[in-house]
């Protein structure tokens, strides 16, 4: 994330841009979170969705009650799949 951080600060920088605001969707939000780090100043608004601490149990995969909800995670395509 640190090195993605510094490539997304440097294109910012490159367009000439004085600040900007972030919206970090989910890996982004790691992303946009390390550029506030190391730009307070850079950043004037920042949103972050889809974000949760690094190693949560359970960050991987369904909830168990949106399983429940939509019915179990196909593992194999179906037959007239075309890969």
């Amino acid at each position: 994330m640190y090195k993605m951080s510094r490539d997304a600060l440097a294109f910012a920088e490159a367009l000439g841009l004085a600040h900007v605001d972030l919206l970090g969707f989910s890996i982004g939000s790691f992303i946009a979170q390390e550029m506030a780090l190391a730009r307070p100043a850079f950043i004037r608004k920042m949103i972050l969705a889809s974000s949760a601490p690094k190693g949560v149990s359970g960050m991987h995969g369904w909830a168990p009650w949106v399983i429940e909800a939509v019915g179990s995670q196909e593992r194999t395509p179906p037959e007239n799949y075309i890969s």
